[in-house]
């Protein structure tokens, strides 16, 4: 046991072969979900890969999650300037009113005077 040693996630190389041995409930599952997501991301440096390894599955998933997320963001830009525009007739209207009272005033006085 005096060969053991302790498993760096984020700077184990990429390549070759590494054995995990340790007790129940010390994070196994995690540290192989760890290096795989690495691998999957293109992460690692000179030991990482050329191209990021991801399932043709994956591929599809993460495209779809890719075109939901921009039709989010561009839902709420809509929704920014939705409210933006709607607060602008709150100004907008009174204020043409406004002018078309003065306006119309203005010609009444204009006729009389």
């Amino acid at each position: 046991m005096s060969g053991m040693m302790r498993l760096d996630v984020v700077n184990a190389p990429l390549e070759g072969i590494n054995l995990i041995e340790a007790n129940a409930g010390t994070g196994k599952t995690w540290t192989i979900a760890a290096l795989y997501v690495r691998l999957v991301l293109g992460h690692g440096g000179a030991d990482g890969f050329v191209r990021p390894l991801m399932p043709p599955k994956l591929q599809e998933s993460f495209h779809d999650l890719e075109i939901v997320c921009e039709e989010r963001r561009q839902l709420l830009s809509q929704k920014k300037l939705h409210r933006w525009l709607h607060g602008w007739l709150l100004v907008h209207v009174p204020l043409s009113y406004a002018i078309l009272v003065l306006g119309a005033a203005h010609a009444v006085g204009a006729v009389r005077f």
